[in-house]
């Protein structure tokens, strides 16, 4: 299923086993999560959205929360910057989850060891 917004042709369905990457076109600050998520084994696909709003609707990101980027990965969502060490605890560990939330990194920082230190919020 295409999605409103997909300058790459890309869907809302992850390519292969890695995460599926999605930022907004023009939005630079998130340049780099894609290459934290490749430093712990995670082999990303990134496509760019004129906005991830329609997308986040898709995959049932709760309304109101801010999405500065998305990734999908084995059925979860995971909004913002979460640490990639807790993307593969996800993976590993199944739970009853739809995703997590994390802080959105253009919004309050880029330095990422300070990301890192806030809490992923399941939902």
């Amino acid at each position: 299923m295409a999605l409103a917004g997909a300058d790459d042709g890309g869907t809302a369905v992850q390519k292969g086993d890695g995460p599926a990457l999605y930022l907004t076109i023009g939005d630079d600050c998130q340049e780099d999560y894609g290459a934290e998520l490749s430093a712990v084994g995670l082999q990303v696909h990134v496509s760019r959205y004129r906005e991830l709003e329609s997308l986040g609707r898709f995959v049932e990101v709760p309304k109101g929360v801010p999405i500065s980027h998305l990734v999908l990965v084995k059925g979860f969502a995971i909004v913002n910057h979460v640490p990639p060490q807790a993307i593969v605890n996800l993976i590993a560990e199944k739970p009853k989850v739809r995703g997590l939330i994390g802080p959105s990194a253009c919004a309050t920082s880029t330095n990422h060891d300070e990301l890192h230190a806030q809490a992923a919020r399941p939902f």
